[in-house]
């Protein structure tokens, strides 16, 4: 049995994201604060190496990552923030659903992190549009200051700010609010904190966003994971098949409340290494895979 849980967990564990240190000209976006901040320094021995990589295959406008460099179409999606003047815009291509995503500025952004198709919205404009490849279970997860948009398929767009986040899907989408986001209608979430948008929805988040509540829940959160995994390990987690499913659930749960704080990590003003650190490793306790091998 534990063999069949290794397995389980080995598909399921995403990869990590590669150590970078963006540096953003705040004369290139319009936040409220230019981006001086690190994004989470995450291990990059687990990045696994990308046959198909994520591409820019359209750049419109003044569009250069922290380093001041200019980007240009066909090549492989840097891994720092994007920034986005004014009318600027961008589409990346994931190389293995052949999902393209448009950025429109003026904004910043991080774009297929890891590999995966997620991507970290500060501000600005994202579209998403049907791929040729895409396959059942295969989701773009968008992180926001305010939520975390996760679908699979259709139309989505989510225009994000450092006070709001406004979310459009064509077919569908589930959406993580931040923890008790003032004025939150708790009817419209399910038990597990995921509201799910109908056909042609229109949801908006805005308010205050304290980092260190983020931090916190990601932490906590990240905890109940890890030990829920260690607990199948164990063999003392009840019936396999429901904690399984329970595992699938807080590993989402984590994975937004993670991908929010790092994203308030990484863009705080003033910033704090200390909490930079905190949600790398608070990302990496939930993605870590137990160690199954018995001692004789």
């Amino acid at each position: 049995m534990r063999w069949a849980f290794a397995l389980a967990l080995s598909l399921s564990s995403a990869c990590k994201d590669p150590p970078v240190t963006p540096t953003l000209d705040s004369a290139t976006t319009t936040t409220s604060a230019p981006l001086t901040a690190s994004a989470p320094q995450i291990d990059a021995a687990g990045v696994a190496p990308l046959t198909v990589p994520c591409r820019l295959i359209v750049i419109t406008g003044d569009v250069r990552t922290s380093a001041d460099a200019g980007l240009h179409s066909l090549e492989a999606a840097p891994l720092d923030f994007i920034a986005l003047g004014a009318g600027a815009s961008m589409t990346a291509k994931d190389g293995k659903t052949s999902r393209e995503i448009t950025f429109n500025g003026p904004g910043a952004a991080r774009v297929c992190l890891g590999g995966r198709e997620e991507e970290w919205l500060l501000d600005g404009e994202l579209t998403s549009s049907p791929g040729a490849g895409e396959t059942p279970g295969a989701e773009v997860w968008v992180m926001t200051l305010h939520g975390v948009v996760r679908y699979g398929g259709g139309h989505v767009r989510v225009t994000a700010s450092r006070t709001s986040t406004a979310i459009r899907a064509q077919l569908g989408a589930a959406v993580y609010p931040v923890p008790a986001r003032p004025g939150m209608d708790a009817g419209a979430a399910d038990a597990d904190g995921w509201i799910h948008l109908s056909t042609d929805a229109n949801l908006e988040l805005s308010g205050p966003v304290d980092v260190r509540s983020l931090l916190a829940a990601c932490s906590k959160q990240a905890g109940i994971a890890r030990d829920l995994a260690e607990a199948m390990v164990r063999g003392d987690a009840g019936p396999l098949g429901d904690a399984a499913s329970q595992h699938v659930v807080e590993r989402r749960k984590a994975r937004a409340l993670c991908g929010m704080a790092a994203l308030g990590a990484a863009t705080a003003a003033p910033f704090s290494q200390s909490d930079v650190d905190l949600a790398s490793a608070a990302d990496e306790t939930w993605r870590r895979i137990p160690n199954t091998r018995t001692t004789p």
